[in-house]
């Protein structure tokens, strides 16, 4: 509904056919060669030549209509449409007029959340016409070319099902992609593999359908979408100011943003249709019609579903995914043969891969990637043999290199130090060879942890396993903890430290950083010891227990951190009871409680809170329900 008016839309869409010949003689189908250089007598219209059916035409059209769930007419004819235009030397087209070779189908689309059906009137074949090109290099003429003349095509016309440009270009988008899946269509808008007439129409409700005009060869779908709104604006315009729609054919100038009349529209009679004399009827036998349908794999939109629904994958990654065919095959391969969660290899292929496709230009096929060697490499990850930031590292030379998973990992060096002893040993090297760092360390220079974290990753090549376990004591060995949690950053507050270091809530881990303040000689109620203790807690380890520990020692925490403490609780709200246990008064713990008990919460700032409600000390911002 737009101002008041139910909006219909029909389209005709144009899609050329990747035969290697034309469709009724042997000239070359395709694009891009020297201008009339692929002609010959017969798709150049002249008298006494005679055409022969492209068989590779009726299979291609007979495909499309199984995809849409058509009936298949085995038996129809074709006809000659007659017309007169500069790059149609025949001054007629052979078309399919009340036969077609395929009708009376549909296409479920997902708009909105919801699965619309969109009609299919009919599929039927015709011959494309030449190209005129224009230039002021022609001097105010313009020039044709025929190589275009005679290429295959078929015209899905679907019925006027749908309700807005939205759902206008997902129906287009979603037979470019059937059509690729098919590998009967190029679909390259740019040259025009694809394009649609848009047929549109607007009426009050309970009345009946208003006049309707057409926008010939939009030939982008993003045009589609605004020449639509835009006809849906001038047709309302029109009628909100007492006048009436003709019927008529309209071009759309997609760089002016606006629609203009070509000529009255014309009716079926106009093209005076007959049967085509020099073409004999087509017969299709009926094993020929099934053999085909075996032929058509699973679709798009199938795809699409049984991705959300079985494997719990986004709708926007779902559909991404699913209208590419390469990317789907290496999804769909991966699932066949791997053992790791789906979602494990959607997010390569989403993330990276697509990444490097688009900055490269390349296909999938021009990689050295395979679904093997995803799947190892999922596989490496799962098992902690090395991080996911090394992952990436692999991935890219998976890419250029063919190489397997296990020699890339050995020949970069990524495989994870996992030996504690080990470990420790690096960072008591590292401490002892910089002694000033370590002194400005102790005396509060709090970013030397930085330098620390950059000389154990070196050491180590980067390879810190983030599960390590921190539940060891001694200045290395929590200045390691440190380092390992630094370098955890993929996901700081996901992976909780409680989780890594095997802490169960209730337990008090400032109990083990206490050790390490005390080890390190910074004062336990320092200002620097208390915002060195609070950040480890919440900010880089993300604590449950370990936040509540620094609250309970540290009540002055509850107000200065009570920013920070709520943006934890609203990650982990399981763990609200366990913190507000752990607080140093029965008011402080209420008031906890009471301000965590609904969620999620919205930030707001300190002028929006609701007066009158005694929520606890505040900083600049606090989290309200």
């Amino acid at each position: 509904m737009v101002k008041g008016y139910e909006v219909v839309i029909g389209l005709e869409t144009h899609a050329e056919l990747s035969t290697e010949s034309k469709i009724y003689c042997s000239c070359k189908n395709q694009f891009g060669l020297e201008v009339n250089s692929q002609v010959c007598p017969i798709c150049m219209g002249m008298p006494g030549t005679l055409p022969t059916l492209n068989e590779k035409v009726v299979d291609y059209a007979i495909k499309m209509g199984h995809a849409l769930n058509c009936t298949i007419n085995r038996v129809c004819k074709q006809d000659r449409k007659n017309y007169f235009y500069p790059d149609l030397p025949k001054a007629y087209q052979i078309s399919q007029a009340d036969v077609p070779l395929c009708e009376n189908g549909y296409v479920d689309i997902l708009s909105d959340g919801e699965v619309r059906r969109i009609g299919v009137t009919r599929i039927h074949i015709e011959e494309d016409a030449g190209k005129l090109l224009h230039s002021d290099k022609f001097h105010g003429s313009s020039l044709v070319d025929l190589n275009r003349c005679g290429v295959p095509l078929i015209e899905i016309v679907s019925e006027p099902d749908m309700k807005s440009s939205a759902e206008a270009k997902i129906y287009l988008e979603t037979l470019k992609s059937i059509l690729k899946y098919l590998d009967i269509c190029d679909c390259k808008m740019q040259e025009g593999s694809i394009r649609c007439d848009v047929n549109v129409s607007v009426h009050k409700p309970g009345e009946p359908l208003g006049t309707r005009t057409e926008m010939k060869n939009v030939n982008s779908f993003s045009a589609a979408v605004r020449g639509i709104d835009y006809e849906i604006n001038r047709q309302i315009e029109i009628l909100e100011a007492g006048g009436t729609i003709t019927q008529e054919t309209r071009r759309w100038d997609d760089v002016k943003g606006v629609s203009t009349s070509m000529r009255s529209k014309e009716d079926a009679q106009d093209y005076r249709y007959f049967p085509e004399p020099d073409l004999l009827t087509i017969v299709v036998e009926q094993e020929r019609v099934d053999e085909l349908k075996k032929q058509i794999p699973e679709l798009p939109n199938a795809k699409l579903l049984r991705y959300v629904n079985d494997f719990g994958i986004t709708l926007k990654e779902a559909t991404f995914v699913s209208e590419s065919v390469e990317l789907a095959g290496l999804f769909d391969e991966c699932t066949a043969k791997g053992k790791a969660a789906p979602k494990s290899y959607i997010s390569w292929i989403v993330g990276d891969l697509v990444k490097y496709l688009n900055d490269t230009g390349k296909t999938i096929a021009d990689t050295k990637l395979t679904a093997d060697k995803l799947i190892d490499l999922v596989d490496v990850i799962n098992a902690k043999t090395i991080s996911n930031a090394s992952g990436k590292k692999v991935f890219a030379v998976l890419l250029e290199q063919d190489k397997a998973v296990k020699d890339i990992i050995a020949e970069l060096g990524l495989s994870q130090v996992s030996d504690s002893a080990a470990l420790e040993k690096i960072a008591d090297e590292v401490l002892a060879a910089n002694e000033k760092s370590v002194a400005d360390f102790k005396n509060g220079k709090t970013n030397a942890l930085g330098y620390f974290v950059n000389l154990v990753g070196d050491v180590v090549g980067g390879s810190v396993p983030p599960n390590f376990d921190k539940s060891t004591h001694g200045s290395s060995a929590d200045l390691v903890a440190m380092v390992f949690t630094e370098n955890a950053k993929e996901n700081p507050w996901k992976t909780t430290y409680a989780e890594e270091a095997g802490f169960k809530p209730g337990d008090s881990i400032v109990t083990h950083f206490s050790a390490y303040l005390g080890n390190a000689n910074i004062d336990h109620d320092s200002k620097t010891g208390q915002r060195l203790l609070t950040t480890l807690s919440t900010g880089l380890l993300g604590s449950a227990s370990g936040l509540a520990s620094c609250l309970a020692d540290y009540d002055a925490s509850y107000a200065i951190n009570n920013k920070v403490s709520f943006a934890f609780i609203v990650l982990c709200p399981e763990h609200a009871a366990t913190i507000a246990k752990d607080f140093p008064d029965q008011r402080a713990a209420r008031d906890f409680m009471r301000e965590t008990a609904a969620m999620p919460y919205k930030f707001y700032s300190q002028e929006t809170c609701v007066p009158g409600k005694d929520f606890g000390p505040y900083d600049e911002n606090t989290f309200i329900p």
